[in-house]
């Protein structure tokens, strides 16, 4: 049995510099990273990433349960250090990232876990 988690974690300049306002915010890609875990029988774990990607997010620190995020995922840039485990994930069995280059996410709410995070669940 294998199980994905998945994480994106996005980053924007604008936070550190100013007050965040209700706004739509491309993902700043410079500070932002796509990784994702893979649990082996509950015996390993093993981590990857996503090394192309990109999207937006709507975010309103006064009401951020409203908050919302889209993010296309290169399903041929996924990585996990083993090129024939990559093969494989990438391949017809898993993802077929050539008949489906791209992964869409959309995260339709979100949930304030701390003040500096928070959790997307979404599709």
């Amino acid at each position: 049995m294998w199980k994905f988690w998945t994480a994106l974690i996005i980053g924007t300049s604008t936070f550190a510099t100013t007050p965040v306002r209700a706004a739509t915010y491309d993902i700043d890609l410079a500070h932002s990273h796509v990784a994702f875990f893979i649990d082996h029988v509950g015996f390993s774990r093993i981590i990857g990433v996503v090394n192309d990607f990109d999207g937006s997010f709507n975010f309103d620190a006064a009401k951020p349960e409203a908050s919302s995020l889209k993010a296309d995922l290169k399903a041929a840039s996924i990585s996990t250090n083993n090129p024939q485990r990559d093969s494989d994930i990438q391949g017809e069995k898993w993802f077929n990232s050539v008949r489906f280059p791209s992964i869409s996410f959309n995260g339709k709410s979100s949930k304030k876990l701390t003040d500096k995070s928070g959790r997307f669940p979404g599709t």
